[in-house]
């Protein structure tokens, strides 16, 4: 399953719901490539410092299409990432600005 710029946009609990359903479509040993926003897109957003998963940031760029107070950029550490994930997945990967912006985490189903 490819997630890019999923995570990203998706707060705390709506997150783990996402993860726990990608759980149940892949098969045991299958593979979940998903972005995150970590340091590098914090930087950009003037955030110095990121707290586990920080998902109060609201993002304008479809403020027309979804209602106002629903789409966020959504920042998460590494560290946050990988405990919280790892209900699910063995995280196998985690590379940072991978493209731009986004860390990649590359994950296995349990």
């Amino acid at each position: 399953v490819l997630a890019l710029s999923v995570m990203t946009h998706l707060r705390r609990r709506t997150q783990r719901k996402w993860l726990k359903d990608l759980h149940r479509v892949l098969r045991p040993g299958g593979v979940l490539v998903a972005t995150v926003h970590s340091m590098t897109a914090a930087g950009q957003f003037g955030v110095s410092h990121v707290a586990g998963i920080e998902d109060g940031y609201l993002d304008p760029f479809m403020a027309d299409v979804l209602p106002a107070d629903y789409y966020r950029t959504v920042l998460q550490t590494e560290a946050y990432t990988r405990g919280a994930w790892s209900d699910w997945f063995d995280v196998v990967a985690y590379e940072e600005a991978a493209l731009e912006s986004h860390y990649i985490v590359v994950c296995r189903r349990k």
